[in-house]
């Protein structure tokens, strides 16, 4: 199911709209004048923020400037003067103004995505690969990468970059592409040119693309994973393969926790030591403890993980897991780890009062549950 608007606008509240204080307009009516006059561009201006544009959520905020943009006279003059801004955002909105021009026009959008893509500037960028995305839900993914899927071996980080975040299943602030969700077999050809790319933000959305497949598709990822993997392979593969394979190594599935080398739970002794708090207030670290023995006759590379599990809105329980740490342990030795994690809100989801549970587990297997209350602030 694609996701609703109000899914993707929680995902954004932890980047800051535009506000009175912090904004772009004055740089953008500088750059509008050249277009359009000072007169014009001021009431322009005027006319954005009369429409209620400072109240508004940021993706909403991109729509209304957006769609306000658009409906100007010279639109590829203006287009062409947002470009040629030195401020990030104000290229970004050259980006999708254009797509609101020539969303029709798939050989039109493609050009001028290859070249705002290669701009300097996250917002840029990012605008760029998502409307690239959008092209491929208007006009079909087949015909689309016919002409883009080059771009996996440009000479340019930031082209290659764009396409594989664009051709991501799932992918962030935007439509899932279900076609791929359902069968992403012709990601693997694409994904193998990047596997070994020496920059690391290539490398970085070929993880993410890896790591959105898995959800989707766990067997299939761990299948890939296999084959990439025979012989020495490059530390950069590694690194890939060790950042795509993360929600299923955190979910403990054991065919990933095993190509990972994360292996022989059943040779551990683990004993969480005491100390758990039985209240907790925001910001406060909870300690663990633990103990490992390796009672195998070779060396085991051991995850800590803890699940914490408490109140959500209505009946529903929000889980959040935690990386304690890894560990490799020689045969018959111990080691002993001194960890904590600290209970805080999170962007602008808040804690809920009530009982959390801790529930830790080392390599894939349930170790112990302990659980502490949170009275709420103020309480």
């Amino acid at each position: 199911m694609a996701e609703s608007k109000n899914d993707i606008e929680q995902k954004t509240q932890g980047v800051p709209k535009d506000t009175p204080e912090h904004n772009c307009f004055g740089v953008a009516q500088l750059h509008l004048a050249k277009v359009l006059g000072d007169k014009k561009a001021g009431t322009f201006v005027s006319a954005v923020i009369a429409d209620g544009y400072f109240e508004l959520p940021l993706l909403d905020q991109g729509r209304l400037l957006t769609r306000k943009v658009a409906e100007l006279e010279d639109g590829q003059k203006v287009v062409d003067a947002l470009l040629k801004s030195e401020v990030d955002r104000l290229r970004a909105l050259a980006v999708t103004v254009y797509e609101a021009h020539h969303a029709d026009e798939m050989e039109l959008m493609i050009r001028f995505l290859y070249r705002s893509g290669a701009m300097a500037g996250t917002w840029t960028q990012e605008t760029s690969q998502s409307v690239l995305k959008d092209v491929i839900h208007k006009h079909g993914l087949e015909k689309v990468l016919s002409k883009v899927y080059r771009w996996a071996t440009n000479n340019d980080p930031a082209i290659r970059r764009m396409l594989i975040e664009a051709i991501r299943p799932r992918g962030v602030w935007c439509r899932h592409i279900d076609e791929l969700k359902r069968d992403p077999a012709i990601l693997k050809e694409i994904l193998e040119q990047v596997l070994d790319d020496p920059s690391e933000y290539v490398r970085k959305a070929a993880a993410n693309n890896l790591n959105d497949i898995s959800k989707d598709n766990p067997e299939i990822v761990c299948q890939w994973v296999k084959e990439w993997s025979k012989g020495k392979i490059t530390p950069e593969r590694e690194w890939v393969i060790q950042r795509g394979l993360r929600t299923l190594v955190k979910n403990a599935d054991p065919t990933a926790l095993a190509l990972m080398n994360f292996g022989g739970a059943d040779k551990l002794d683990v004993v969480w030591k005491r100390g758990t708090p039985e209240t907790v207030k925001i910001g406060e670290a909870i300690p663990f403890t633990v103990v490992i023995t390796n009672r195998d006759s070779k060396t085991i590379k051991v995850r800590l993980q803890v699940t914490m599990i408490g109140p959500g809105k209505g009946d529903k329980r929000r889980i959040s897991k935690y990386l304690l740490g890894t560990v490799s342990i020689a045969k018959g030795k111990s080691k002993e780890l001194v960890k904590s994690i600290k209970f805080a809100h999170k962007n602008s989801i808040q804690k809920v009062p009530g009982n959390y549970e801790l529930q830790l587990s080392c390599n894939g297997r349930d170790i112990d549950k302990r659980s502490f209350d949170y009275e709420g602030e103020g309480l």
